[in-house]
């Protein structure tokens, strides 16, 4: 399963996105079964103040404000500590290379470093993750 996503500064950010997990289906298929998209294929209508609305969701359901930005960050570093290697995060985020990846969005914390690197030399073995 994969999804084309427009990209919007060059491009190079059109891609089409592999949809892997479990997680990521069932929101796929929540948004084709939920969404009002144009008739042209697109799931969505234009957004047209994403930063106001998602202040105001995150005020509905009482956490703190964040950005679009805030929520591919995350995305990414959420899949990079699940051990995504960068290069692969790279083509999803729309990056021409893996060098934004390992600087920003899949800089790891210490715990989950750990965890990783357990993980490769010693496959299925799992360390308690501390709080950072």
């Amino acid at each position: 399963m994969q999804c084309m996503v427009r990209g919007t500064k060059r491009a190079t950010r059109w891609r089409t996105v592999p949809i892997g997990s479990r997680d990521q289906r069932t929101l796929l298929e929540y948004a084709v079964q939920h969404a009002k998209g144009p008739r042209d294929g697109a799931l969505f209508l234009a957004w047209q103040n994403i930063r106001r609305d998602l202040r105001e969701a995150c005020k509905r359901v009482g956490i703190e404000s964040c950005s679009p930005n805030d929520l591919r960050r995350t995305c990414l570093s959420w899949l990079r500590a699940s051990g995504v290697a960068p290069h692969l995060l790279a083509p999803v985020a729309g990056h021409a290379d893996s060098g934004m990846v390992e600087r920003v969005y899949g800089r790891l914390q210490p715990s989950e470093l750990a965890a990783l690197i357990a993980e490769q030399l010693l496959p299925g073995a799992r360390i308690a993750r501390a709080a950072d």
